[in-house]
């Protein structure tokens, strides 16, 4: 079995690989040099390995092998579903395929060929062949089985032995289901094409094996979409044609199941909401192709695409439609449904309710969850039944698009509006690039700001060279003089005499310091050493001792005292000695020089005779501080450089952005809409982004004629102008222009006080696109939307989201407004052209979107005691839903008659 369709988990219709013309050993050309020829668990494996999911077996007249595959296949894993039948003799030796529900067996076939005239003895045999002609065959078995002609233009086919009227009866008769062609041969396309107005219709084609051994089973088969290999869907399938058929060979199976989009909803479900998913959770599947929710009103329907929207964060989707009725914008009625209600106020929700949509993205799944109170994470990985919670933005990690007819019509009144839709598509890339753009405008309001910062520290500058002139002035001044070396050397031995004072000062204090401890030295007495000697001669040896002790401390005290005097002597010697007399002349010359300097300079203006070194340290600081606010005013430069590359950047990455829309627009105009945006062309709005900008509310004359200097067109946008005018502002503001002019001299103050962040702010402004949207007309060309009718200007919107994107879209009945030819004509072709690329979900009361749409997945709800239940789901082959169809939705019945001539065999109503 191929791994793609063992992988299928999706409900409704697909496609099946289905070899509907093979043989087995029952049939007496099977290849025989086989010695296992009759091992019919072989045969069944050989199918299995061709990886077919459905294989008719045909044997020649006889169904004397279909028990024993049967049976075989019952214990060969992943054996594909069989079709009972044959491979039919009839009159003139033409070949026809009768095939039965998989549910039939060897005596169903039996009966049948009983039936066609075949002679029990003659079956399985070379002179085996019905007594009937191909055209009787029809009509006596058309009814219970799907009759083919097989190799119909090869040998026993029905183009090559039927001539005249018996091959035109043959082909024209509604019994025959289709054909099976061999490529390789011949064919005369106008038998099947339609085109020969005496068969009234086409001829499905197929192609088979035809196979003989159990090698060439599948070689060649056909994919069929049903949604389970049944007669039923076969039939259908064949009915339906080239939309349902693709005969293919072995050596060129690509899977069309494969061909799907990326981004697909898997499921829904909804737990404890007001009408929905009370006593148990609503789970609704998806499949990939073309879903279709129908029911009676007042089922849920809606409900499920207004939860949908709500779970994928696309409310704000309905902020771009500027539809406002009397109550309220389509967002603010969207807000009210989807709601926990107070009291008796409108909503749907309850303080339990959850949603969950399972999303599947380049083969991973997510479940993105919404709930009241935030209970789960909004975005969680499903690997293998784990969890795991991830970051991010559900509206920008899993795109979608939703819409209401309410909600096309009303963008459609509004072109513009269309940019968020633009915006959306991956080829645009928006999201990114204004991420981009938002975080170059934060870089270059940030610089702008640092530039200000570092300019409004330097701005000190030019006051601090000009203290740091006067400095440098009276230096070279007190230098040229001379002053400065006598200020200098006085100011040297005042400093060294000080100096010297104080270490006298301090040998003085130390010498006094040793007199006074010397003062301290003696021995305290002993009593009691001298008493009783004569009768403890001890007592007297002690006496003795402290006797000689006071004489040893006594003596070092005179000692001490007498050195102190003449160390006294020694340092009045010193200072009173030649080496301090030289000292001190010195100094007095010094002295009387620094007398003669004061008067000199407090003659020239110079008071303090200290100032010089104060001067000196000041002229060091202010040179500090001129270098460091020179930094700043580099820094200053550098950031207003740096703000204008990225101010540039800023405006290239918005020029991108409008040209990548111009693009797309070009490529998602189609046969009926044409879509053209032009980038910077919205300038209506430019006066009102001057008082958002500017904060200026009133001065209407002047905010104009600001206006007027961005010199802008509906076709044409000029930075150059914008910047002109800031810088203008800018210099106005900081005080370089004296006056501004106006016409309200008001305006003069309330320019003045506008903040240089907003100054910022307007120069990174730039208008939006402008878009325009054009219909054709029948036959009257193009026409702007806004002069179509209602249903025009849906249906051409309908054009333009269905006909570019691959991410899924959801259409809440699409088809209000528009009459049975727009839908017919445009919505069902648009679907079925869509549905191949994007995931497509509509709720729709109109059955031809749901029949000649194809809807591989058709969902009826309904309400029962108050609550939204699924009522019947699957694929438009299964009576069940046939029979819903007819049901539910008015006209189902024509829409059915209309694209398969019939609904049941025979004419029998679906009912």
């Amino acid at each position: 079995m191929d791994p793609m369709n063992l992988a299928w988990d999706w409900p409704g219709s697909r496609w099946w690989r289905v070899d509907l013309h093979a043989h087995s050993p029952a049939s007496g050309d099977f290849r025989r040099d086989d010695p296992e020829h009759a091992d019919w668990s072989r045969w069944v494996r050989a199918a299995a390995h061709a990886a077919l999911d459905a294989i008719a077996i045909t044997d020649h007249n006889t169904a004397s092998g279909i028990s024993a595959i049967q049976r075989a296949a019952e214990d060969v894993p992943n054996a594909p579903i069989l079709f009972p039948g044959v491979e039919l003799t009839v009159g003139g030796g033409v070949h026809l395929l009768i095939l039965l529900d998989p549910a039939s067996g060897e005596q169903h076939v039996d009966d049948l060929l009983s039936r066609a005239g075949v002679p029990v003895e003659d079956r399985g045999s070379e002179v085996a062949r019905s007594s009937h002609s191909a055209q009787q065959i029809l009509v006596r078995l058309g009814e219970e089985a799907v009759i083919l002609g097989p190799h119909a233009n090869g040998p026993k086919g029905v183009l090559s032995e039927l001539r005249g009227l018996e091959r035109l009866a043959v082909f024209r008769h509604p019994h025959l289901a289709g054909v099976e062609v061999d490529p390789d041969s011949d064919l005369d396309e106008r038998w099947l094409d339609g085109s020969m107005p005496e068969i009234g219709r086409s001829v499905s084609r197929v192609w088979g094996s035809d196979a003989h051994s159990r090698d060439e089973l599948g070689w060649r088969f056909t994919w069929v979409k049903m949604s389970r290999p049944d007669l039923d869907g076969l039939r259908l399938a064949l009915l339906d044609g080239e939309g349902s058929l693709k005969p293919v060979a072995r050596d060129h199976a690509g899977d069309p199941n494969a061909e799907r989009g990326e981004l697909l909803i898997e499921s829904m479900e909804v737990s404890a909401a007001k009408f929905m998913g009370r006593t148990k959770p609503l789970s609704v599947r998806f499949n990939p192709w073309l879903n279709a929710i129908i029911g009676g009103r007042g089922t849920g329907k809606s409900t499920l695409v207004d939860f949908c929207r709500k779970t994928l964060r696309r409310a704000a989707d309905l902020d771009a439609s500027g539809d406002r009725g009397e109550d309220g914008s389509l967002r603010q009625r969207f807000e009210r449904r989807v709601r926990v209600p107070a009291g008796r106020e409108e909503g749907l929700l309850t303080e339990d309710s959850r949603i969950e949509v399972v999303y599947r993205k380049h083969g991973e799944r997510f479940a993105l969850s919404w709930s009241e109170q935030a209970r789960d994470p909004a975005i969680t990985r499903l690997v293998d039944g784990n969890r795991t919670p991830e970051e991010g933005s559900v509206y920008e990690r899993f795109p979608a698009r939703v819409y209401s007819q309410k909600q096309l019509f009303a963008l459609a009144q509004d072109p513009d509006a269309l940019l968020v839709i633009i915006d959306d598509s991956s080829d645009v890339r928006a999201a990114e690039k204004r991420r981009e753009i938002e975080h170059l405008e934060s870089r270059y309001l940030a610089l702008r700001a640092q530039a200000r910062a570092a300019a409004s520290r330097a701005g000190a500058l030019g006051g601090l060279r000009a203290q740091l002139g006067d400095v440098r002035r009276k230096l070279d001044f007190l230098q040229r003089g001379g002053q400065a070396e006598q200020l200098r050397d006085y100011r040297n031995r005042r400093q060294l005499e000080d100096t010297w004072g104080a270490v006298t000062a301090a040998a003085r204090d130390a010498v006094r310091s040793v007199a006074a401890a010397a003062e301290q030295l003696e021995v305290a007495e002993l009593d009691g050493a001298r008493r009783d000697t004569a009768d403890d001669p001890s007592r007297s040896g002690l006496a003795r001792a402290h006797q000689a002790l006071g004489h040893t401390v006594s003596n070092l005290r005179k000692k001490v005292l007498a050195n102190v005097e003449d160390a006294q002597l020694a340092i009045e010697a010193i200072l009173e000695g030649e080496d301090l007399r030289a000292w001190r002349q010195a100094l007095a010359e010094s002295e009387d020089g620094f007398r003669d300097a004061t008067t000199e300079l407090r003659e020239r203006g110079i008071r303090d005779p200290g100032e010089y070194t104060d001067l000196l340290a000041a002229a060091a600081r202010l040179g500090r501080e001129i270098e460091t606010l020179e930094k700043e005013q580099r820094r200053a430069q550098r950031f207003s450089s740096d703000a204008a590359d990225v101010l540039a950047r800023c405006r290239r990455r918005r020029q991108a952005l409008g040209q990548a829309r111009a693009e797309f627009a070009v490529r998602a105009s189609g046969g009926t809409i044409r879509v053209e945006v032009v980038p910077f062309a919205n300038i209506d709005g430019l006066r009102q982004a001057l008082i958002e900008i500017l904060g200026t509310e009133h001065f209407e004359a002047d905010r104009s004629a600001l206006a007027r200097r961005i010199r802008a067109s509906s076709t044409e946008w000029d930075w150059e102008s914008l910047d002109d005018l800031v810088g203008d502002i800018r210099r106005f503001v900081s005080g370089q222009i004296d006056a501004w002019p106006t016409q309200d001299r008001r305006f003069e103050g309330a320019l003045r006080r506008v903040r240089p962040e907003r100054i910022d702010r307007l120069a990174l402004y730039s208008p939006d696109d402008r878009v325009s949207v054009s219909f054709r007309a029948q036959g009257r060309g193009w026409k702007p939307l806004k002069h179509g009718s209602p249903g025009q200007q849906t249906a051409a919107l309908l054009a333009f989201v269905l006909g570019h994107g691959s991410e899924p879209i959801i259409l809440d009945q699409p088809e209000d407004d528009l009459d049975n030819t727009l839908i017919y004509d445009l919505l069902v072709t648009q679907l079925r052209e869509a549905k191949l690329r994007r995931q497509v979900i509509v709720v729709t009361h109109n059955p031809n979107i749901v029949v000649h749409g194809d809807a591989e997945l058709v969902l009826s709800l309904e309400a029962a005691a108050g609550q939204t239940r699924i009522a019947c789901e699957g694929g438009l082959q299964e009576t069940k839903v046939r029979e819903e169809i007819c049901r539910v939705m008015e006209g189902g019945r024509e829409a059915f008659e209309s694209r398969y001539r019939r609904i049941m065999p025979s004419g029998r109503s679906a009912s």
